[in-house]
């Protein structure tokens, strides 16, 4: 994982690092991240707070890492000789297989509730989250291009990030059973105008 600190001294178990870092997640849906304090996530997972500082530099550097679980998209193993619509339509249904469930929309609520919570979190959970996300869904739309499937006149960086609000406004706001047929209309819209 990217956010825990090089290896110092003597080999991390990995049992250690879930406790943690579930300890974090379940504090999280109970609490704001202000609330929480290093002393407070070691007493919950039961482990030193050495094995804390051992890991990370600190409760936002733990907190970040926490979030990381949150992924958006899985952009992998795409059939890119399908429509743009089907590929973005294949994007939501993984994203939706994995998180639209009690647990998934949580983690994800979980992730929405803490970086509103905090600028600096917001911050820093923007640039090592959300940007690459944007990035890579801006990189996909741009190959559409490149094979003219999709208008030359968009700019994929700003229809990437059009995709992302949509769908977390639905995913967000919507009832669970609803998500689905509540996006399809919207991208057949969407792309209508965009090829």
């Amino acid at each position: 994982m990217k956010f825990l600190r090089k290896n110092v001294g003597r080999p991390r178990n990995k049992e250690v690092d879930e406790k943690i870092l579930s300890a974090v997640r379940e504090l999280l849906t109970q609490n704001s991240p202000d609330k929480l304090s290093i002393e407070g996530i070691a007493e919950y997972a039961q482990v030193g707070k050495a094995s804390i500082y051992r890991r990370y530099a600190g409760k936002d550097e733990l907190i970040l890492a926490a979030l990381a679980d949150a992924k958006s998209m899985d952009l992998t193993n795409l059939s890119l000789d399908a429509s743009p619509l089907a590929i973005i339509s294949e994007i939501v249904t993984r994203f939706l297989t994995t998180y639209n469930n009690p647990t998934g929309r949580r983690m994800i609520m979980m992730a929405v509730n803490t970086t509103t919570s905090s600028d600096k979190l917001s911050k820093a959970y923007w640039d090592i989250h959300a940007i690459p996300q944007i990035e890579d869904l801006a990189a996909l739309l741009e190959n559409l291009q490149t094979q003219k499937k999709l208008s030359p006149n968009i700019d994929p960086k700003i229809a990437a990030e059009t995709l992302i609000s949509v769908f977390t406004a639905q995913f967000l706001l919507r009832p669970q059973e609803e998500v689905a047929g509540a996006l399809t209309p919207i991208l057949e819209q969407l792309f209508s105008t965009w090829e």
